[in-house]
C-alpha cells in the first residue's frame, strides 16, 4: 500500500509540472496573434489575392494595348483610301 500511495504522488506531480510548463491558454494565443484573420492593416489574405489579381489583370491589358500602339497596329493606316465599291 505504501508504494500505491508514492505512485500517486509522483504521478499527479507530473500532471502538474506538465500542466505548468504548457500554460498556453487562450489569452497567450491572443497574445501572439490579435489579428489571426488579416494579414495587413485593413486586408485578409484573401483579399489582398483579389487585389493582385485586379491589379496584375489591369496592368497586362494596358501593355497590350501599348504594344499595340507602339507597333501602329491599334488603327488603320491614315494611308488606306478606304473600302472601294
Amino acid at each position: 500500500m505504501r508504494h500505491r500511495g508514492k505512485i500517486v504522488v509522483g504521478v499527479s506531480g507530473v500532471m502538474v509540472a506538465v500542466a505548468a510548463l504548457s500554460g498556453c491558454t487562450r489569452v497567450d494565443r491572443y497574445r501572439m496573434n490579435p489579428s489571426p484573420g488579416i494579414d495587413t492593416r485593413a486586408q485578409s489574405s484573401d483579399e489582398i489575392d483579389n487585389s493582385l489579381t485586379i491589379i496584375n489583370d489591369t496592368n497586362f491589358r494596358y501593355f497590350w494595348n501599348d504594344m499595340g500602339r507602339l507597333w501602329l497596329m491599334d488603327s488603320r493606316s491614315m494611308l488606306d483610301p478606304g473600302p472601294t465599291f
